[in-house]
């Protein structure tokens, strides 16, 4: 009884797994990301001020990456020409600040009214074919209906090409 419980459970974690991503590639605009490509942010180690927790085993994509106050700058090196990120927005979220290949940095919004929700933001597109390197941060600044300054980062994502 307790192997077809287990076996049982491993056939509902699988089809979860399927059922996630299909979601997230639903959420991208294909026409920016055709070959679109999900990151866990599970850094190799420790980042002030950024709790990783990992919620559903390793291949499954409930990763978080929590920031709640401003802290360190997060790195993601991908090689691709547009990069996005995923995260769990509600009322406590903040602003973060982003720059791509140390140009300028940029701000994006995270908040949102009511109940916690995922959501993607692309953050550059039509960048050159080749490796580049994000760099994001919770910023100092938020809207002024937030609650707080939270960053809940679910995934990167990248349009990889060859």
């Amino acid at each position: 009884m307790e192997i077809a419980r287990k076996i049982g459970l491993l056939v509902f974690a699988l089809a979860l797994i399927s059922y996630v991503n299909a979601q997230d590639y639903r959420k991208v605009d294909s026409a920016v990301f055709p070959n679109v490509e999900f990151v866990q942010p599970n850094p190799p180690k420790e980042i002030k001020g950024w709790t990783f927790v990992e919620l559903g085993g390793q291949d499954l994509p409930t990763a978080r990456l929590t920031g709640e106050y401003p802290a360190k700058i997060l790195k993601f090196e991908f090689e691709g020409d547009a990069v996005g990120i995923a995260v769990l927005s509600d009322s406590e979220s903040g602003t973060i600040e982003y720059s791509v290949d140390d140009q300028p940095w940029l701000t994006q919004d995270l908040y949102v009214d009511g109940t916690e929700s995922l959501r993607y933001f692309t953050l550059e597109q039509n960048l050159k074919a080749a490796k580049h390197m994000l760099q994001l941060r919770i910023s100092s600044q938020k809207n002024p209906e937030s609650e707080g300054y939270k960053c809940v980062l679910t995934q990167f994502y990248f349009n990889k090409t060859e």
